[in-house]
């Protein structure tokens, strides 16, 4: 996967990151989504982060609805 992001490749990323079955049933039980679509970002102090959205069957994000955006780190496995 590191090869196919090259330009995060400067970024200390966190290999592994948790979000609860709980918080992800709230994306996929929206009305219209399909699915989740997952975006690089960074978080309030520039770290970087992933955010998760629901996609509808045109494949539009469901960006009014819930969108998860703090996971769970794992500091272990960080480089």
């Amino acid at each position: 996967m590191d090869s196919e992001l090259p330009q995060w490749r400067h970024i200390k990323w966190c290999k592994r990151t948790f979000f609860g079955v709980e918080k992800l049933k709230l994306i996929l039980a929206q009305k219209d989504c399909i699915g989740v679509r997952l975006y690089y970002a960074k978080d309030d102090t520039g770290k970087p982060a992933l955010v998760l959205v629901g996609v509808d069957k045109n494949e539009n994000d469901l960006y009014n609805g819930v969108i998860l955006d703090r996971s769970v780190a794992l500091p272990f496995l960080l480089r």
